[in-house]
């Protein structure tokens, strides 16, 4: 059976993906992870250790695979997946603390291109705009983050999508019918399953991966947006 069309007129509320949709999020994770290896094999050859980044990879492989809805928080994933590999050496619950900061502190910098600025600019001139994200990104340090009304995040405390569980809760915050909130993110699977299992309209914005233009991405919610 066909969907009925969306009445875009009643949106009040937008929640927007961060990773992938609103910038470049590969190039930002692979710097993170690099700057948190420099420190961990700094720390093992220091201690006489060899430093074997496999070993890591198998953990939060190990991890990942055990259904544990608990490593949907991807800080608290990354953390204990520090500990365990860290666990050999002196002092190794502080030196996985200290190679989470580095990790989040590089994976909260990140490039904030003029068309996505000018976007959120223009967005929130008509409506309120929450973050809803998977990933482990302080939206609070982003240049952007005064745009946002709340952030919702699986890091804290809440289900990964495509879990509806982080679009059910800003309905339920903003007093909202779900004909009221649009969903925007890159990821048809996660993004667009949760808002469909929530009940909200989705808008699929994906001008990272591949890379293609963002100005006609930027153009194109807005045309949705009209209709």
């Amino acid at each position: 059976m066909k969907e009925p069309p969306v009445d875009t007129s009643l949106f009040k509320v937008i929640s927007l993906d961060l990773d992938n949709a609103l910038y470049d999020n590969q190039p930002v994770l692979e710097r993170a992870e690099s700057l948190s290896a420099e420190y961990l094999k700094t720390q093992f050859l220091n201690q006489g250790r060899d430093y074997q980044p496999a070993e890591f990879s198998e953990i939060k492989q190990s991890l990942l695979t055990s259904g544990d809805i608990r490593y949907e928080n991807l800080s608290y994933f990354r953390q204990v997946a520090l500990s365990r590999f860290c666990q050999p050496l002196k002092n190794g619950g502080a030196i996985a603390a200290k190679a989470f900061e580095i990790f989040i502190q590089a994976r909260s910098e990140v490039e904030i291109f003029d068309e996505i600025y000018q976007l959120l600019a223009d967005l929130k001139t008509r409506y309120q705009l929450v973050s809803v994200s998977n990933g482990n990104c302080d939206p609070r340090r982003l240049s952007i983050a005064h745009f946002f009304s709340d952030h919702y995040s699986a890091s804290s405390g809440n289900r990964a999508k495509p879990h509806p569980q982080m679009l059910l809760k800003v309905l339920r915050d903003f007093e909202l019918k779900p004909g009221q909130l649009l969903h925007v993110g890159d990821s048809v699977e996660k993004d667009g399953a949760a808002a469909s299992r929530a009940g909200v309209a989705f808008f699929h914005f994906s001008p990272f991966q591949p890379k293609l233009d963002l100005r006609r991405y930027c153009q194109r919610l807005f045309e949705y947006l009209k209709k």
